[in-house]
C-alpha cells in the first residue's frame, strides 16, 4: 500500500491480493498534496497517493474490502489520527470506501 514512506505495489493485481489478505487499508498522505512552493517532488509523491488510493478502492470492490486515506493536518493530534484509523477499521467504517479523509484537530472532514 502507500504509507508515510510512499512504498508503492507494482501494479494493481499485486495490490488486490494483499487487500484480499487484510481486509481493510489505509493510506497516509500529506496536505503537500495540494501544493507546496519549492517542493514539487512531495507534491507529487503525495498527490499521487491520493490517485492511487481510487484507482485500488476501484480495483478492490469485487473483493469487499475498503481502501481509504488518511491527511492528517499539521494540528492534528496522534489520538485524533487514531481514533479515524479505528473508525475505518471498524464494522462502522465498512461505509468509507475509496474516501480522502483530511484529519484535522477535533475534525474530519471529507
Amino acid at each position: 500500500g502507500v504509507g508515510t514512506d510512499d512504498f508503492l505495489y507494482g501494479n494493481a493485481k499485486e495490490y488486490a491480493e494483499f487487500c484480499v489478505k487484510t481486509g481493510k487499508v489505509i493510506n497516509f498522505s500529506s496536505n503537500d498534496a495540494m501544493g507546496v512552493a519549492g517542493n514539487a517532488a512531495s507534491v507529487i509523491s503525495k498527490a499521487s497517493a491520493l490517485g492511487y488510493t481510487g484507482s485500488c478502492a476501484r480495483e478492490s470492490e469485487k473483493y469487499t474490502i475498503t481502501v481509504n486515506s488518511l491527511t492528517p493536518a499539521g494540528n492534528a493530534t496522534a489520538e485524533e489520527v487514531a481514533d479515524t484509523v479505528a473508525l475505518l477499521v471498524s464494522e462502522e467504517g465498512r461505509a468509507f470506501h475509496g474516501q480522502h479523509l483530511k484529519v484535522t484537530h477535533s475534525w474530519v472532514q471529507p
